[in-house]
């Protein structure tokens, strides 16, 4: 999705000018400019201003289509015992470069374990 298009459509489909979010949005008509220009991206305060001025919800400006969009559904999660949670807490203490080797050990495990059924 390009951002700045939609930013822009959206402002047009409003009849708004620039200076008219400038106003609403308090964010400086050279900022609106490089953002519907593309040559800036937009922080996601500067998003939520925007829509604001807009007087839309925020999904609006990521969601092209009718109504609002369907929540995804999410994976039950797993229940976590004492041990698991032990673990994550040692894994969330070690330092990132072990952290990296033992993702990649836990990968190669996964892919033998596939190879052999």
């Amino acid at each position: 999705m390009d951002i700045a298009k939609r930013l822009r459509e959206l402002r047009e489909a409003k009849g708004l000018s620039q200076s008219a979010i400038q106003d609403q949005a308090g964010l400086s008509h050279a900022h609106i400019s490089r953002i519907e220009n593309g040559h800036s991206t937009p922080s996601l305060r500067v998003v939520e201003r925007w829509a604001e001025a807009l007087d839309v919800e925020l999904y609006q400006l990521f969601f092209v289509g009718h109504g609002q969009p369907e929540a995804p559904v999410l994976p039950e999660r797993i229940p976590m015992g004492a041990q698991e949670r032990k673990l994550l807490g040692l894994f969330d203490k070690m330092p990132v470069d072990d952290r990296a080797s033992l993702i990649s050990l836990a990968r190669d495990l996964v892919k033998w374990k596939g190879k052999r059924g």
